[in-house]
């Protein structure tokens, strides 16, 4: 279930609002530690949000080999989540790694 969501414009990078969310997620929610970002949000962030959040940030990367499309497990649970939390009637019907 997504705890926050944070729009902007356009033009503003990813990378540049991601350290205004985790910081907003943090202080409305200082219970969390383990979070999940894909691999377009490794290196500086997770050293950030490790040393200034005290917040584990944990890259999930494509398999080995792995080209085109594909959703990640950890990334996928969060669609799942979202899909339920806003009520939509997709059917996810294919084998779901643990």
């Amino acid at each position: 279930m997504p705890l926050m969501v944070m729009v902007t414009r356009a033009d503003y990078p990813d990378r540049a609002v991601a350290r205004d969310l985790l910081l907003r997620l943090r202080l409305l929610h200082p219970q969390l530690t383990p979070t999940w970002a894909d691999s377009a949000y490794s290196g500086v962030l997770v050293d950030w949000s490790k040393r200034s959040l005290r917040l584990t940030l944990k890259i999930v990367n494509r398999p080995p080999g792995q080209s085109g499309f594909v959703v990640l497990p950890r990334l996928m649970w969060n669609l799942i989540c979202q899909a339920w939390h806003y009520g939509s009637a997709v059917d996810i019907d294919w084998p779901v790694p643990r």
